[in-house]
């Protein structure tokens, strides 16, 4: 559950939700290929790349390559391509393929957000015989990273602010597309003098590969592409997104034993709630996990908003059933809060565009994908045909949302029409990211699918296999966007790892197993009165069902503490549901929250302070719980959130009376 750099490959997916291009499927042609086992090359970087330690990629060669900004003028300005090569560290080792690397978003750098770290963590045991080349594609990173200050910022309008970017751009605005990262990719190969060599890609780093590899396929050896985004068959308004929404809901209550037993089929409780808002919207004050206030307009729009974010593991996926129940029954707070959460900004501020580049995004993405609308008409014209499009689509096209829930514009929907439709026009002939008359490549892939992939799900991730025939697909259970640092981490790397080394993944039944069922709710409960009573775990428990309900309630409001904190991080003045306040802090080694009053429930009131260990996911917390006419101090233990968590533990006294009972951990 910590937040790593990392987890940008997933957050910055949510800026464009619904990327599109049209791509033929092919038949049977196919291309002959040679052996795809592990070779031998020439042991290393080539003596005249330029590469030399530098402070900028801790561990690593670094060396740049000049290659024209327009390869149409190839005499005209220069953009330097930065690389990193980390050497293989066994000198007595037979030297493999080397492994090249770019990163998704669009607009995450390689080697200023992963560097050495993701390298030893990805490639572990490989280390020994491969080099390993991470690139910072054109307009990233180290190589000239676009910055758009508006837009890098995150504040005001959307859409205008990715017009200004194009602007800032100007006629180079359409110079930063897939086929000029695939020359681009191509010529740090040619600088390091490598005939052929392994790619690993995440999320949108895939494009990296289908362009590069429809181009150079007698280049690559064996190709790992982990959550990718296809460049085959996408559909502008991410009708694969909606419809795998219910899915996610259902499955993440499923796997919850709070969720599950008041929700078996937690997809009608959302569609109930998609029904209600389009008709009655809900507006109110609720605190974001910060604990700032927001005034909130809570429509189906919202809810959509709600259900393509990730944030705090699964929060809103989570918790929805128990909100839409709790509307039902007249209580608005937990729909309300959940809208507040969707206000929360990056802890610290945005990233600088050295690490993640918004502008980047905009340029790569606006470049690479075709719209409803023709790139070459007029803003008023695009917006007329996008009109036109929408009003083509059928009514159940995005169940159980409707068109209007679904197609609504930023900040408060899903992105429709999608903020592209504010770049500039394109100056400069450029071929498709996957030209159409281009062959499969036939390189051996291997392809992870995340089972919780929100924007890239299933029925997306395998149009890859159009471009790469050739190829295995493991669905990796319980998994999150980027499946090699997800909760089923552990799995995915192995597979990856053995794929690299010997061509094939072998046994993948690890991956058909979720590390661990993300934790859910049940119920929001206004009283303890409602809650279900914890279970006896113990013969010297003297409690009251009256004591077990407000015992549940004591392990509901500390879970739901530590579950605010996951969503943003540290604070200093955040609120409980019902009321109190909560601090927070962390270190390498964990969280701490210290409650003061907090509520999760309006008649019992948590005084006191946890801890959760990042490792284990063990929480311990010893708080005092006041309650009109009793009064007690529990401690609540157990694993949470992370493998092993089955159970949370109460332990202590309630108005008198032993304490000791069960509540489920998920």
């Amino acid at each position: 559950m910590r937040r790593t750099v990392l987890s940008l490959v997933a957050l910055v997916v949510l800026v464009f939700a619904a990327p599109a291009v049209a791509a033929p499927r092919w038949g049977a042609e196919q291309l002959q290929w040679e052996a795809s086992g592990p070779v031998a090359h020439d042991g290393g970087p080539a003596p005249g790349a330029g590469l030399e330690p530098c402070d900028e990629v801790p561990g690593g060669l670094c060396g740049r390559v000049e290659v024209p900004l327009d390869r149409d003028r190839p005499a005209g300005a220069q953009i330097g391509i930065f690389f990193a090569v980390f050497p293989h560290t066994d000198d007595s080792a037979r030297v493999g393929r080397p492994i090249f690397a770019t990163f998704g978003g669009p607009g995450v750098s390689a080697t200023q957000g992963g560097g050495e770290g993701f390298v030893n963590e990805l490639f572990g045991p490989l280390r020994a015989s491969r080099d390993v080349v991470l690139i910072d594609y054109r307009g990233t990173g180290l190589s000239d990273a676009i910055d758009c200050p508006p837009l890098q910022a995150g504040a005001g309008d959307f859409y205008e602010n990715v017009r200004l970017c194009g602007e800032q751009l100007g006629n180079t605005s359409d110079l930063y597309g897939s086929e000029d990262v695939a020359a681009d990719i191509e010529a740090v190969r040619d600088a390091l003098d490598v005939k052929r060599f392994d790619f690993y890609g995440l999320s949108y780093a895939a494009a990296d590969l289908q362009a590069y590899g429809v181009r150079h396929p007698r280049r690559l050896g064996t190709v790992v592409l982990d959550s990718p985004f296809s460049l085959v068959d996408f559909d502008p308004w991410a009708t694969d997104v909606a419809r795998n929404i219910p899915t996610l809901v259902n499955t993440i209550c499923r796997r919850s034993d709070n969720c599950r037993r008041d929700h078996p089929r937690a997809s009608e409780d959302l569609a109930w709630l998609a029904k209600r808002l389009r008709t009655a919207p809900v507006d109110g004050t609720a605190f974001d996990s910060l604990g700032d206030p927001h005034t909130v307009h809570v429509d189906e729009a919202m809810l959509v908003r709600l259900m393509l974010g990730d944030f705090g593991g699964f929060s809103a996926q989570s918790e929805v059933a128990a909100a839409a129940r709790a509307l039902r029954r007249g209580d608005a707070a937990p729909l309300l809060r959940l809208a507040a959460e969707t206000f929360v900004t990056f802890p610290g501020g945005p990233p600088p565009p050295e690490i993640f580049s918004a502008g980047l995004l905009s340029a790569r993405f606006c470049t690479d994908q075709l719209f409803q609308w023709d790139p070459l008409a007029s803003f008023d014209e695009r917006r007329r045909q996008f009109d036109a499009a929408r009003s083509m689509l059928d009514p159940r096209q995005f169940a159980p949302f409707s068109v209007d829930g679904w197609a609504a514009p930023a900040p408060l929907g899903s992105f429709q029409p999608d903020p592209c439709i504010g770049w500039p026009a394109p100056t400069h002939d450029r071929e498709r990211p996957i030209p159409d008359d281009a062959k499969p490549v036939r390189a051996p892939a291997l392809i992870l699918a995340a089972e919780y992939d929100i924007f890239l799900p299933r029925a997306i991730v395998e149009d890859v296999r159009e471009v790469l025939p050739n190829s295995r697909l493991i669905d990796v259970a319980g998994s999150t966007h980027v499946a090699a640092f997800g909760p089923n981490g552990d799995c995915a790397r192995a597979l990856i790892q053995r794929f690299l080394a010997t061509g094939s993944a072998g046994d993948a039944s690890c991956a058909t197993r979720p590390a661990y069922a993300f934790p859910g709710v049940g119920r929001f409960a206004r009283t303890s009165a409602d809650m279900r009573p914890a279970k006896k775990a113990s013969p010297e428990d003297r409690s009251t069902r009256a004591d077990r309900k407000l015992a549940a309630a004591a392990a509901a409001t500390v879970a739901d503490a530590f579950r605010r904190f996951f969503i943003a991080g540290p604070s200093d003045h955040a609120m409980g549901l019902r009321g109190g306040l909560m601090t927070s802090t962390e270190d390498d080694v964990g969280a701490t929250i210290d409650l003061g009053l907090y509520r999760y429930v309006e008649d019992l009131a948590v005084t006191g302070r946890g801890t959760y260990d990042f490792e284990t996911g063990a929480i311990d917390a010893n708080v005092a719980l006041v309650v009109a006419g009793s009064f007690g101090q529990v401690q609540v233990s157990g694993i949470w959130f992370a493998p092993g968590a089955t159970k949370l533990r109460i332990d202590g006294q309630i108005g008198g009376r032993r304490v000791v009972a069960k509540v489920p951990a998920t």
